[in-house]
């Protein structure tokens, strides 16, 4: 097998084993909303329970295809305090909600219907290959404007070509985050403000 199609098998299964998850998951019948989930995400202490409490309730009360995530990634490199949280309401872009998302099996059932669409979309990654559907049908995204997740990896994920992160150092600037807005948790969110993104970048 040459360099190029060992690489090309590397990346793809990537695709291929999330959608074996989702499709391993929903296959048992009592199961109706899932977290989705990596091993170096980081999660607020309230973060089910706002799950619960926050995200689905607003979700079922919405006609829209609305995928829920736990938040946004962070980009600055100061630890962030937040003064308030309410529901943020955009639309949903696979760079900026792909992490922490919460899904229904309505999430489930449509990706289904629209199968071929998602496997031969050309891309190894799962998140941009539903990014083809979230354009088509103008799918929604609901997350809170503090984060109940954060991201660890950082520069040694698994894109990452410089693998120079410190995560005693990402873990400690997570806690710095949360404890700094520590008044906020197990708050339950019910405003919800269309202040979300508003376009969807051109694929």
């Amino acid at each position: 097998m040459s360099r190029t199609v060992r690489r090309e098998v590397k990346y793809s299964q990537i695709k291929l084993h999330w959608t074996w998850k989702l499709n391993f998951i929903f296959s048992k019948d009592e199961i109706g909303t899932v977290l989705l989930l990596e091993e170096d995400h980081f999660l607020a202490e309230d973060a089910l329970w706002q799950i619960e409490n926050s995200l689905i309730p607003t979700i079922k009360e919405s006609k829209e295809m609305i995928v829920g995530t736990l938040g946004t990634y962070i980009k600055s490199k100061q630890a962030p305090t937040y003064k308030t949280d309410y529901l943020r309401k955009g639309v949903w872009i696979s760079g900026q909600h792909n992490m922490g998302m919460v899904v229904d099996r309505a999430f489930y059932d449509n990706l289904k219907l629209n199968a071929a669409k998602y496997c031969f979309y050309d891309d190894y990654n799962w998140d941009f290959s539903l990014m083809s559907l979230a354009v088509e049908q103008q799918w929604r995204v609901l997350f809170p404007v503090m984060p109940r997740i954060y991201h660890l990896g950082g520069d040694c994920g698994y894109h990452s070509k410089s693998h120079s992160c410190n995560l005693q150092a990402a873990q400690e600037f997570v806690r710095k985050t949360i404890s700094s807005s520590n008044a906020l948790l197990f708050q339950k969110l019910t405003r919800v403000s269309n202040t979300g993104p508003t376009k969807y970048p051109k694929l």
